[in-house]
């Protein structure tokens, strides 16, 4: 299930940045340190094995949307440098958070999500606040 964080004055913000024609990668690097928080805070929390599912939490820009990233367990196979075996790693994320009728459920992307959800918005606002003051300095 996709959390989702919900800022008042959003749309009214999202119509100010579109007048503003900012580039896309601005946006996307305004955003970035809210959902570094996020990505840190999970990777704390997520049970480690051998660390592959902690090294997959990753940020993802999301296609289709003007400037939205996401945080989530990359679910790539990647060859390890040191034995030459094929490695998944992420692919298990959801049987970790979610467990399984054998496995209790160990949470780590919601428990993430929420403990930083308020440093992340404040995070996300401070960005969002600074592009629009250098780009209006700008004009």
């Amino acid at each position: 299930m996709a959390r989702r964080l919900h800022i008042e004055g959003d749309r009214e913000l999202l119509r100010t940045l579109k007048r503003m024609r900012l580039k896309t990668s601005e946006e996307v690097k305004a955003i970035r340190p809210a959902a570094k928080l996020i990505q840190s805070r999970a990777r704390a929390l997520v049970p480690v094995d051998e660390g592959l599912l902690q090294k997959s939490i990753k940020l993802k820009r999301m296609r289709g949307a003007p400037a939205a990233i996401a945080v989530l367990p990359e679910y790539r196979k990647r060859v390890s440098k040191k034995t030459g075996k094929t490695l998944s790693a992420g692919f298990h994320a959801h049987l970790v958070e979610w467990g399984t009728r054998f496995a209790a459920a160990q949470p780590f992307m919601r428990p993430a999500f929420v403990q930083t959800g308020d440093a992340a918005q404040r995070q996300l606002l401070l960005g969002l606040w600074d592009l629009v003051k250098r780009k209006a300095r700008a004009r």
